[in-house]
């Protein structure tokens, strides 16, 4: 029985970061052999009720797995269409039964937060999961496990609001993000922000977990679909002219569409708070995005490799551990010495051209400068293909034979 006690707990801590919360390992496998209160935790978890949420528009090719993954983690699902055109709804209707889920049509408006909460209005108080209608939970998630998680999350705080963020994997992208999959439901609790919308509550306990869901939607057909790099742009800019002090609006604002924008604005925006970072006056879980960001935007917006070079270094004394810093920094190396070797490039035809003009006037030097030339048209096409210019190195050398 110690042993399985034991497994339980190392299997939660695990799956939960307990390090925010103020509370131990030690305490936890305290109150979970402690047979009364490990009993009212068990009691509780299987009292727990799960409804989950999905907002869909246009994704019949997802929403059958979407809504899978939902039922298998859930008690009961709630569907909220918001302006289907495609094969969605029959998609729905001929695969799920009225057992299975809530399928209901609400008006769409272009506010993320506003959304969520509407479809919140309709399912009773209680723990909430939320999926979108472009992502899966990964297997290994079942429901009896995680109703123990809340019972015992519930068993330690009581009294508080509770969110729980999943860890994001999207599709073809190496990085990942936390956003808010499960929480509470009350009167208490609310979603703020046009997008990337965020729990909100008095005494809110947040808490992060291992667990994984997939995003299906960042392909490059999926953001051109829903327009999401134009639209997220505007609504995150909404976001910020509200709240022009919080750094998660500038820090998820969708770069390019920001140098679109304003340039001397976006650029001026993320300096500010690269000095808030940099003094440690910022603590945010967003500093890396702004780093990030502000190297491409340099880049990118001002084409100032050397100034993205600095700033690369200055970020990864900040965040060594974030691998696309380490990316960047190697992207702009190689950049520099691209660079390099096209300058040599363009000495090396200078000095052939040169010999080849003094080869014509002096015959009697003509064989020493004719295999002088032949070197420095070798050492050019070394220098091309490591600069991976292939057609150019492959015309000099069809020419070298001529």
């Amino acid at each position: 029985m110690e042993k399985f006690n034991i497994d339980i707990i190392k299997r939660i801590l695990k799956d939960i970061n307990i390090k925010p919360l103020s509370i131990s390992e030690k305490d936890l496998l305290e109150i979970w052999n402690d047979s009364i209160k490990r009993a009212k935790i068990i009691e509780a978890s299987q009292k727990i009720y799960i409804n989950s949420i999905i907002l869909v528009k246009n994704q019949e090719e997802n929403i059958k797995d979407s809504i899978k993954s939902a039922l298998r983690t859930s008690d009961h699902t709630f569907v909220f269409d918001t302006g289907s055109t495609d094969k969605t709804i029959e998609i729905i209707k001929k695969t799920f039964s009225a057992d299975d889920l809530t399928l209901k049509k609400i008006l769409w408006k272009e506010n993320y937060s506003y959304m969520r909460n509407l479809a919140a209005s309709y399912v009773p108080d209680g723990w909430v999961l939320i999926l979108d209608s472009d992502e899966v939970i990964e297997p290994h998630v079942n429901l009896k496990y995680l109703k123990l998680i809340l019972g015992f999350i519930d068993y330690l705080f009581p009294k508080n609001s509770v969110s729980i963020s999943f860890k994001q994997k999207a599709e073809g992208v190496s990085a990942f993000a936390w956003p808010e999959r499960m929480y509470k439901k009350n009167n208490n609790i609310r979603f703020y922000g046009y997008v990337h919308e965020e729990l909100r509550a008095d005494s809110l306990i947040s808490i992060q977990s291992q667990f994984v869901v997939v995003n299906k939607g960042t392909s490059d057909t999926e953001i051109a679909k829903f327009n999401k790099s134009k639209r997220y742009f505007n609504l995150c800019l909404k976001s910020f002219k509200e709240e022009p002090n919080y750094i998660k609006w500038i820090a998820l604002m969708p770069i390019n569409e920001a140098l679109k924008y304003d340039s001397s604005w976006y650029l001026r925006t993320l300096r500010k708070y690269i000095k808030l970072i940099d003094t440690g006056t910022s603590t945010s879980i967003y500093n890396n995005y702004i780093a990030i960001n502000y190297i491409h935007a340099l880049l990118v917006g001002k084409q100032d490799v050397t100034a993205a070079a600095k700033a690369t270094e200055w970020a990864l004394t900040k965040f060594p551990t974030d691998s696309r810093l380490y990316a960047y920094k190697y992207e702009i190396k190689n950049f520099l010495l691209a660079n390099q070797a096209l300058n040599v490039i363009i000495e090396l035809r200078q000095s052939i051209n040169y010999l080849k003009s003094v080869s014509n006037e002096n015959k009697w030097q003509q064989y020493s400068i004719s295999e002088s030339i032949g070197l420095l048209e070798q050492t050019l096409s070394k220098l091309l293909i490591k600069a991976e210019e292939y057609d150019i190195a492959s015309n000099l050398s069809q020419s070298e034979k001529k």
